[in-house]
């Protein structure tokens, strides 16, 4: 077992995922209610009306011939989870909960669950981390690569928040290291390495992940299989699994699988695999900030296990029927929950009317696949984002493909997750 954070952009039908925490009501676990999916009517190919049509003349219909049906359009290719058109963005810079290098601040199953569900796309597992009532909640994770000299921070619920700068201590598994009045400072313990050069930028290495920030607004990020590149200026790439995504910082954009290639030009129009198609122009990237201080990092005590999944992994865009191509993601989870998880909760996060029904649907497809986990269900909404949609007063799409998706929580074993 590696003792060890991996960081993943999951882009398979949706964006990196990273690091969140679900939160919970004050309501004791419940019995799920039922799955429930409302398929759309199908709109008959080739009529123009809601009117019956004609019958067929009998005569043509001698000897057992039918008139030839009316040829249907063919359907647009679309990534999974994804209006026509539309793909993920490069995903956002999220460096990896130090949480899972201290024994003592998170749990061996943690860093076991980490390894076992990280070669599923669009899966991440971090720890959870709880206020002061026992819930978990959310903090600055995937905001502190985006801050100023200042430490000053756009908060995933839009709200302005701030990180200690300046000289302080880190402590990571009975290692401290201390940093600079200017940030400079640096920490080392096993696999694990971070540097701040008081200068803006800053790096963090462990064994999966690779993180640089240069101080002018750029940096890279290199994990397992997965290349994430921002020049600072509006424009960057990822590449991972088989996907490639291109934003130009104009406008224009690029996407491409081994299913779908899609070109955005930039001025309203594009290509899905050749086929002329509108789409709106990409927003650019937002700048990566300077590298946070060894202060900013300290890690606090885990209270559980979070598995995030994102909404594009399991769902059709207006769906709540978890997709037939979801079934490893759904059968790894189920594996973990057994016998010795007595209790969990699943939530679904996000804008839009089908949260209750899509965690009813995950909790059903869950038990199907053989979790005996006592499981609670909760459409969250869009009450607790774990991104911040605007960077700077600029759209931030990856931040909010981060925000729509499916949390398992599981407790500590001494703890019992609330709706």
């Amino acid at each position: 077992m590696k003792n060890s954070a991996r960081t993943r952009a999951a882009l398979l039908g949706a964006s990196l995922v990273v690091l969140a925490v679900a939160g919970c009501s004050d309501d004791p676990i419940l019995d799920p209610g039922p799955a429930s999916t409302t398929p759309a009517a199908p709109s008959p190919a080739g009529t123009e009306s809601a009117t019956d049509p004609a019958p067929a003349d009998p005569e043509e219909l001698a000897g057992g011939d039918e008139p030839d049906p009316e040829p249907s359009a063919p359907a647009v290719a679309t990534v999974p989870g994804y209006a026509v058109g539309a793909f993920p963005s490069v995903p956002m810079f999220v460096l990896p909960d130090l949480a899972l290098f201290d024994d003592d601040l998170a749990s061996d199953a943690t860093r076991e669950l980490n390894d076992d569900l990280a070669g599923l796309a669009g899966v991440t597992v971090s720890p959870a981390h709880c206020g002061e009532d026992g819930r978990p909640e959310v903090g600055i994770q995937t905001s502190l690569l985006y801050g100023d000299k200042n430490g000053n921070v756009t908060a995933p619920d839009g709200s302005e928040a701030s990180y200690d700068t300046g000289a302080g201590t880190l402590t990571v598994n009975g290692e401290t290291a201390k940093g600079e009045a200017d940030g400079f400072g640096s920490f080392s313990e096993g696999d694990l390495a971070i540097r701040n050069y008081g200068d803006g930028s800053g790096s963090y290495v462990d064994a999966d992940v690779s993180i640089q920030i240069y101080g002018n607004g750029s940096g890279s990020y290199v994990s397992d299989g997965a290349t994430i590149q921002n020049d600072g200026t509006g424009a960057g790439n990822y590449f991972g699994g088989g996907v490639k995504i291109q934003n130009n910082g104009d406008g224009s954009g690029s996407y491409s699988d081994a299913n779908v290639t899609i070109q955005n030009i930039g001025d309203g129009t594009g290509y899905v695999n050749a086929e002329p198609v509108e789409m709106d122009p990409l927003p650019p990237l937002p700048a990566l900030g300077v590298f946070p201080t060894l202060e900013a990092l300290q890690p606090v005590e885990s209270c559980g296990t979070l598995i995030t999944v994102t909404l594009g992994s399991l769902f059709d865009l207006d769906g709540a029927e978890v997709r037939g191509d979801a079934d490893e993601i759904i059968e790894q989870i189920a594996g973990v929950l057994g016998d010795d998880v007595p209790v969990a909760a699943v939530s679904a996060h996000g804008e839009g009317d089908l949260g209750a029904d899509r965690a009813d649907a995950v909790v059903a497809a869950l038990e199907d696949a053989g979790a005996t986990t006592k499981l609670a269900s909760e459409d969250a909404g869009d009450t607790r984002p774990v991104a911040a949609t605007l960077i700077d007063g600029e759209p931030n799409p990856a931040g909010a493909e981060l925000n729509r998706r499916i949390e398992v929580y599981i407790p500590s074993f001494d703890e019992t997750p609330q709706k």
